[in-house]
């Protein structure tokens, strides 16, 4: 009368489930950076691996935000606001007279500025030089001279920088300059 526990459909028995999406991009230099973790694992390197964990542990919550690290560009926006956070608390650690705390920010930076070096972007030289070239093609058309305009045109598909690896905080920065240089005259 007892009868053994088991699937009857054969469909329950074999169901498995099939994704199409590919998993996510991830910046070449983030994967040199879980490589150097290991590596300084190895080597007991304090200062390296607790910045390797930090930028790791952001990237990992970067991930679970609309806007993930996908790319060089992006993870090195990540570790300019890291340097810069250093460069801040080193202030404050001066100011305070804690030179144990000022030597560590000081070791944390250079690291994060190594890895920050190893990116390649486009030089603010060319940046500016296709800056200029927006703007003398936005003068042409007699459209309004703002940043937003400019960047448009200088990031936009088929623009001087579309597919080069140019921050785009730095080309707001250029385009910021160029346009109230020539709002003053």
């Amino acid at each position: 009368m007892i009868r053994s526990f088991r699937f009857q459909s054969p469909l329950l028995r074999h169901s498995l489930r099939y994704s199409t999406s590919s998993t996510p991009g991830v910046a070449p230099l983030f994967a040199k950076i879980k490589t150097d973790l290991k590596a300084a694992m190895r080597a007991k390197d304090k200062v390296r691996l607790d910045v390797l964990r930090g930028i790791i542990s952001e990237v990992n919550n970067a991930a679970k935000t609309p806007k993930p690290i996908e790319t060089d560009l992006s993870l090195l926006d990540l570790l300019r606001k890291r340097a810069a956070n250093l460069e801040a608390s080193g202030k404050e650690y001066a100011a305070a007279d804690r030179q144990d705390l000022l030597a560590k920010a000081e070791e944390e930076r250079k690291v994060v500025e190594e890895y920050a070096a190893q990116v390649e972007t486009v030089s603010e030289d060319a940046i500016r030089a296709a800056v200029e070239s927006a703007i003398a093609e936005l003068k042409a058309a007699s459209e309004k001279l703002a940043i937003g305009s400019v960047m448009k045109k200088v990031l936009a598909a088929g623009g001087a920088l579309d597919g080069k690896p140019a921050s785009k905080t730095t080309v707001a920065k250029i385009a910021g300059e160029m346009v109230k240089a020539l709002e003053q005259k």
